[in-house]
């Protein structure tokens, strides 16, 4: 005959892993998307990501060194 204890620690353990299951099936992780390579910011935080190579460069950072390379040339 089976130990009842362990019949019941048995189901519990079922139990508990129904429930994180369904826990994750809720309350996805978030999900890893490509990220700036100068300021890390996520594809989901910036308005576009632009693709260079290996490099991914926001839109941020692009508005910023435009900036820069205008300011550099009007100086000239």
């Amino acid at each position: 005959m089976g130990d009842r204890s362990k019949i019941q620690a048995r189901r519990a353990d079922v139990v508990r892993q129904f429930e994180e299951a369904k826990r994750e099936r809720e309350n996805p992780p978030p999900r890893r998307g490509p990220r700036c390579t100068f300021c890390r910011k996520a594809d989901h935080e910036v308005e576009r990501m632009v693709h260079l190579g290996e490099h991914f460069i926001c839109s941020e950072c692009t508005d910023t060194l435009t900036a820069i390379m205008a300011d550099g040339r009007a100086k000239r």
